[in-house]
This record gives structure tokens, sequence and C-alpha cells, in this order.
């Protein structure tokens, strides 16, 4: 008898992807579809609809046939027991789940159907519960310090937009009633854990601007560039626009049948006018389960903080353990960079002792994992208002300040990206000694990070009046920066000249060439009175096709021939190589 464990890391493949992703520019949203984006996106636009409420009704995008899907009830059932032996042994998440389900029911966003296998392609989703005790919201979020701004969440996003009927069964679940016995279902909705679900539902979203959008122009872009999954930020320059602006919002994700919910903003103004049960105060931005820096912003502050949440250190501590922890840190702002930094150098360090995943990791990075971990705790401590940007590279100054076609690829992307961010934004050069982003690069704790008045503030020279900062050079010289796109201009003049023997501009086809050459050649002939003919026949098109390619020959390749007709082809020739001849017909052939 032999046993054999496993594990599974797709989840930690996961988080380690998101880790490294946050440091990648985002693709801009001019940036072209890949053949497959292309291909989802023309599905969408023709064969999506809406029904009489105004909700979006779509089909799901198949990569092959539903008929290829093969059976899925039986990992369906055997999925179902699972939940069965569970509501067993946990008589409180049976009771939420029974709660779910019978809500999902009411709502008709799945109905019962017949066990009965219609004759059309059927697949049934396994399903079990997931117990989220946070919402998370968006790795964008930049509330404005100055302006009120609003954040909110679109309730039951994807369950509001309705799939096709020609499609429900490929959503069917198999779920058991009151009296245990096996029920069939099918799900009406865009369901949750679909590959297609996020895709679907942020696309409906947009389509709804695209259709609607024209009543409600102010709530364009909240729609557009304030959301994340399921959450949408807007914000205004006083309290009154800023209602116009939720109004707006809330009139035109109605029109598609979604709901707002659970409105937040650092306008006191703005807060009182909702319902208490409307509204809250703190907004988590955590997307962790093990919360190691937990983000918040704080609506009445108008500030983000962080709520670090650290469970005892493993007595083993791996390179599993170590990047599971890690791999979780959730900076995408880029705030505590000079903390992660050193984070990152660690994760470094262990792929170079090329440590397998679950084995002890050498004393001195154990000793130094540790205290990083205790340092991670005073980030408790940080609360975050505005961020002002500066360069201390004028060939980074002149990247960001021209149009981004200027620069090659890899520069290009950057700077669009930073350009649609904050189009509007005023860039200065500043000393690289009193530059904020090489604290990123070198690495301080979280004690030192809280004083680092650099990072937070900038260089001294901010604080005082404009008057008084470093003089800016008027003009940059783009002559010099070597990532410039090269620019080639050619002038290419050109003068007609006459064919050397025949105009071919004037023949559409070879064919007709050919019949034209026959007939001259017919004609000459019949001159010299050596044919009585005036057919064209196989031996005159013959005649006219030697003709053409002899000619031709003898202007592209007339030094070739001649030293082919005096034996003189040198070693080195291609012809030679190509153990090139005249024929008996005065034409250069190729042996083999």
């Amino acid at each position: 008898m032999q046993a054999s464990t496993s594990q599974d890391d797709t989840n930690l493949d996961n988080l380690l992807t998101k880790f490294w992703t946050q440091e990648e520019v985002p693709v801009s949203a001019n940036a072209s579809l890949t053949s497959e984006e292309a291909h989802c996106e023309n599905h969408f636009v023709t064969t999506h609809s809406r029904d009489s409420t105004g909700r979006y009704v779509v089909r799901l995008p198949l990569k092959e046939p539903a008929s290829v899907l093969g059976d899925s009830f039986t990992r369906a059932r055997a999925c179902l027991r699972g939940i069965i032996s569970k509501h067993n042994k946990d008589p409180e998440y049976k009771q939420m789940y029974e709660a779910f389900m019978k809500e999902y029911a009411q709502l008709q966003h799945m109905t019962q159907v017949s066990s009965k296998p219609p004759t059309t392609p059927v697949y049934y989703l396994p399903h079990h519960g997931v117990l989220k005790l946070a919402s998370y919201l968006t790795d964008q979020l930049q509330p404005p310090r100055e302006n009120p701004s609003t954040r909110s969440y679109i309730t039951k996003m994807n369950r509001q937009i309705l799939v096709d009927e020609r499609d429900v069964d490929l959503q069917r679940i198999v779920y058991f009633d009151e009296n245990s016995n096996e029920t069939h279902w099918q799900l009406k909705t865009v369901t949750y854990g679909i590959r297609a679900a996020p895709y679907l539902a942020v696309r409906s979203l947009l389509q709804l601007v695209k259709d609607e959008g024209h009543r409600f122009p102010s709530a364009i872009d909240s729609l557009t560039k304030g959301r994340y999954v399921d959450d949408i930020f807007g914000g205004a320059h006083s309290d009154e626009q800023l209602k116009h602006v939720a109004q707006d919002l809330t009139d035109l994700c109605m029109a598609g049948g979604f709901l707002l919910a659970k409105w937040n903003s650092n306008s006191e103004a703005f807060r009182a006018d909702l319902p208490d049960s409307n509204s809250s105060n703190t907004i988590s931005l955590d997307d962790c389960k093990a919360k190691i820096p937990g983000l918040y912003w704080d609506t009445h502050e108008d500030s983000l903080k962080f709520k670090v949440m650290l469970t005892p250190p493993q007595r083993n501590i791996s390179k599993r353990s170590i990047l599971s922890e890690v791999a979780q840190i959730f900076d995408p702002l880029g705030i505590i960079s000079p903390v992660t930094i050193k984070a990152k150098v660690l994760l470094q360090e262990l792929w170079l002792h090329k440590l397998k995943w679950d084995e002890t990791v050498p004393e001195s990075i154990r000793a130094r994992w540790i205290l990083m971990r205790q340092d991670f705790l005073c980030l408790n401590t940080l609360s975050l208002p505005g961020w002002l940007n500066t360069s201390n590279s004028q060939v980074t100054l002149a990247w960001i300040t021209s149009h981004a076609s200027r620069w090659k690829n890899f520069v290009r992307n950057r700077v669009a990206h930073i350009q649609e961010v904050v189009p509007s934004a005023q860039w200065r050069h500043v000393p690289g000694t009193l530059n904020p982003a090489d604290c990123a690069s070198r690495g301080v704790t979280v004690e030192q990070l809280s004083e680092h008045n650099l990072w937070w503030h900038g260089p001294q020279w901010l604080l005082e009046s404009e008057e008084r900062w470093p003089t800016q050079r008027d003009s940059l010289d783009f002559a010099n920066v070597p990532e410039q796109r090269r620019i080639i201009a050619a002038a290419v003049a050109t003068q007609d000249v006459e064919n050397y023997w025949l105009p071919l501009e004037k023949f559409s086809s070879f064919v007709k060439l050919q019949r034209a050459t026959a007939t001259v050649l017919l004609a000459c002939q019949r001159l010299k009175k050596l044919s009585a003919s005036s057919d064209i026949s196989i031996e005159n098109l013959k005649s006219a096709t030697h003709l053409l390619i002899k000619l031709t020959q003898q202007h592209h390749f007339a030094s070739e021939l001649q030293l082919l007709i005096n034996g003189d082809i040198p070693r080195s020739h291609v012809f030679n190589r190509l153990t090139a001849f005249i024929d008996s017909q005065g034409i250069i052939r190729v042996g083999g």
C-alpha cells in the first residue's frame, strides 16, 4: 500500500502574481486587444440585449462548443455530499447556507428544473459557501484631499445581469430540498466563479455608460475611471456638486438594474443626508485573508490608514511561509515602498539560496524576518493625507512633459499611463539628493519611515512659497534624451523611364502579355512568309514565353550572361553555386 501527499500552491501563486503585478505599469486604455480579447469583445457586442426593465442579457463566451464539456454531474454531486457533511458538523454554517440559497430562489436568480437531461448540452457547477467578513474595495483609490468625494458599491452586481435562456443550462447546480431530496436548478444570472463573470459584469457597466450615459453625464467618470469591480468612487469640487454626481450615479445604475448601497464620503454635508444604515465612517481596502497590512480610508479625517493584524509566526519558517505573507502586502500606491523594498530583497535572497518550498530558512534570514514582521506593527501609527509628484531626473521630466509617442516602447507605455492618471499635472525637477523616491530604493524601518520628513513632505523648500523654490529650466533638451524614438526621414526622387523593350504597365496579367507577344511574333513570321496561319498556336505561345524570359534576363543579368558565354564565372559567384548554364534557346538556366 502506498500513499502520497500533494500541496496545492494555486492560492500562493495567485498571491505572488498579484504582488508582482502591483509593480507593473497598467495597460493603457489605448492598448490594442489580443485576438482572444477582440473575439470576446465582438461576442458581447453582437449578442447582448436588454429586457423590458433595462437589465442586460448576455451570452456566455465559450472557447469551445458546449458539447465538448463532458460529464460535470458526477463532480457536482460529490461536492454536494461534501456540503451536506459540513452542514452536519456546523449548524451555523448550514443555517447561513440555506438562507442564502432561499434568497437566491426568492429573487428568481435560480429556478428549479427537472432532473431529466434536456436535448441541449448541460453543465453542472460545483458550489460551496464562502464566508466573507470584510468587503474588499479598490487598489486604485486616491481620494482627493481638498475636494469632497464619495464611495458606494453595487448590490449583487453580477446577479443583476441576466444570462440568455440559450445558455442557462450551462449554469446548473444540484442541491437538496427541506426533505433532503436532490433537486436541480438553473442559475439565471451571471454566476460568481465562472471565468467570464468579471468581464461580463464590467463590460455590461461600460455598455450602460455607452447606452445611457448621455442622460447622466456627471456619473460617467465615476463608472469608467472610479470603479473597481463593484465599488464606485467619485468626487466633485463642492458638496452640492457631489450630491448631483451621486444622484446621477444612482439614476444611471438604476437604468441598467443596478442598485447602489453603503455610501461613504469625506463630506459631512453629504453624510448628513444619508440614513445611518446606508453609511459608515471607515472603509476597509484590504484584499487579504491574513492582514499584514490592511488599508483603510477614514472619511472623517480623509486619510488612508493601515491596520496590521499579525498571527504568531510559525515554528518552521520556510520559503513558503515567508512568501505567502510577503505576497499579501497590499501597497499598490507605493506608500510604504521604503519598507516593502526590504521584504522584496529578502525574497531575492531566498531564491539565491535555492531552498525548497518547505525547507527551514537559514537562521540569519529567520532572524531578519521575525524583526521585519514585528516592524510591520508600527504601520498602525501611520496616517496618510495627500501626495505630491516630483522627479529628480531631467530625462524623466522630458519623458512625462512630452507626448508619449515621442519615446521608445518601454518609456512610451509608462509615460502614457502617467499622463492618463494625472493629465493636468505640473511637473518640476528636484535635485537627486532631495528626491523622496530614493527612499523607496534604499529601505528603512517603519519607525524610521514614520519620522522620515523627506518621504512624507518632500524637500524642505516645498513648505515655502513658490517664489523660493529652485529655478526650473525654461526648456528641456530633448535631443540628448537617449530613449527618444529615432525618426528617420528620407526623400526619394523618381524619374519615369521607358521600359527597355515593352510597356509592361499596359498589361494586367502575364497571359495577356504572352498572347500579345505571340501575336507580334506571328505577324513577323507572316511578313517573312515563314507562316501562312493567322491563328496563335501553342508553339507561338512557347516562343513568346522564351522571348520574354530571354529579354528579361538580358536586361537584369547582362553581366552574368556575358560571363557565362565566356566561361569566366568566378568561383564565389552565386551562379557558380547554382551551376548556371545557357541552353539552346539562349536562356540562363540552373542545374539541380
